[in-house]
C-alpha cells in the first residue's frame, strides 16, 4: 500500500493521483414513477432521493458522493475515541444497500451492529460459539464493503490528551469536543480528497450516526467551518451506517489494544477486517500528544493551525473546560 506526506498527524495515507471509478452511469432507462412493485423498500434509495430530488437513481452523477460515518467509544470514559466510515458514490451505495441486505437476509437477521454481533445476544444470540458462522459472516460483510466503498476516513481522538489540550486551549467553546474533532477532520479529509481528484467537494453528502454526544457541536463546527450541513440517521435504517460501525468498532478495540496511534494492518484485527484495507485505500488520522515533533504533538499542531484560543489563566492555573 503506497503511502505519502499529507498532514502530520496523518496514521496512513492514501495515494494522490485522480482515480478512476467506473462512475459513468449506464444507457438511459425510463423514469420509474411513484410506486414501483419490482424493488423492495429501500430507506437508503429514500434518503438520496429525498435529498437529491432531481436524481434518477439509475444515472447518478459522478458528483453525487456520499460519505456515511459512525462512532465508538463515548468522550465520558474510556482512553479513546473514533469516528470512521466510508465515501463512495450515491449508485454505489445503493448497490452496496441490495448485496448488504441480501447477506443479512440469507442470515436470518434484520440489520448488523457489531455490539449485539461480538456479544452474541438479541438477533445474534443463537450464534453463540459458532465460531464458523460467524467468520464467514463478517468476511462476506467485508468483502461487500471492499466491492462497492471508495476510501476508508476515519480519525480517533486519545481522549485524557484532549483534556490536557483542553486546559490550555479552548477547544469545547470552539465546538471541538472528541467527537467533533474526529468528525470534523473525516468530513476535511474528504472534501481535501475531491479537491485532489477535481470532484467538486461541495456536492457530497455527510451521513452521521443519529445520537452521538456533541452532535450538536459537529454540526455547527462544520456548518461555520466548511459551510456543511451534516444528515443523521439511526444505523438499522441504513446500511452503509451499519459497515461504519464495524469500522468504528474493530479500530477502537485495536487501539486499546496497543495503546497508540496504529496501522490497520497491525495483528490484532479480525482477519476480515485486515482483509478489507488490502483492498481499498484509508485516509486515517490519530490525535494525541504521544505524536511529537518539531512542532510538538498532533494536538499541539492542530491547535497552532486552526488558531484555537489559549485559554484565561487565573494565577497559574488554567480554568478548563472538561467534556460535559
Amino acid at each position: 500500500m503506497n503511502r505519502q506526506s499529507h498532514r502530520e498527524w496523518d496514521i496512513i495515507l492514501p495515494d494522490a493521483e485522480r482515480s478512476e471509478y467506473g462512475l459513468c452511469s449506464s444507457a438511459p432507462t425510463e423514469r420509474r414513477e411513484f410506486a414501483n412493485t419490482e424493488n423492495p423498500y429501500s430507506r437508503l434509495a429514500h434518503l438520496i432521493g429525498a435529498l437529491r430530488p432531481n436524481c434518477d437513481l439509475d444515472r447518478v452523477p459522478v458528483v453525487a458522493f456520499t460519505a456515511y460515518f459512525d462512532a465508538s467509544g463515548t468522550p465520558d470514559m474510556g482512553e479513546f475515541l473514533v469516528v470512521a466510515g466510508y465515501l463512495s458514490t450515491a449508485s454505489r451505495w445503493c448497490q452496496f444497500d441490495r448485496d448488504w441486505k441480501n447477506a443479512l437476509r440469507e442470515a436470518g437477521v434484520e440489520y448488523f451492529h457489531m455490539k449485539e454481533f461480538t456479544a452474541s445476544r438479541d438477533q445474534f444470540e443463537r450464534w453463540k460459539g459458532k465460531e464458523n458462522k460467524r467468520a464467514r459472516f463478517l468476511a462476506k460483510l467485508a468483502k461487500i464493503t471492499a466491492d462497492h466503498v471508495i476510501e476508508s476516513f476515519a480519525c480517533t481522538v486519545r481522549l485524557a490528551d484532549w483534556e490536557k489540550m483542553n486546559c490550555k486551549h479552548e477547544l469545547m467553546e470552539s465546538n471541538l469536543a472528541p467527537y467533533s474533532l474526529a468528525g470534523r477532520t473525516c468530513i476535511e479529509r474528504v472534501r481535501e480528497w475531491c479537491n485532489q481528484r477535481l470532484y467538486d467537494k461541495e456536492q457530497v453528502l455527510f451521513v452521521f450516526e443519529h445520537g452521538d454526544k456533541h452532535q450538536g457541536m459537529l454540526r455547527n463546527r462544520v456548518e461555520d467551518e466548511f459551510g456543511v450541513i451534516i444528515q443523521t440517521e439511526k444505523k438499522k435504517a441504513l446500511a452503509p451506517l451499519q459497515t461504519a460501525d464495524f469500522s468504528a468498532w474493530e479500530l477502537l478495540k485495536v487501539f486499546k489494544k496497543n495503546r497508540s496511534h496504529v496501522d490497520v494492518l497491525v495483528p490484532g484485527y479480525r482477519q476480515s477486517f485486515a482483509a478489507l484495507f488490502t483492498q481499498i485505500k484509508y485516509n486515517h488520522a490519530y490525535f494525541g500528544l504521544d505524536r511529537v515533533s518539531t512542532r510538538g504533538s498532533s494536538l499541539d499542531r492542530f491547535c497552532q493551525d486552526f488558531s484555537i484560543p489559549l485559554r484565561v489563566t487565573s494565577g497559574a492555573k488554567p480554568l478548563c473546560g472538561g467534556v460535559t
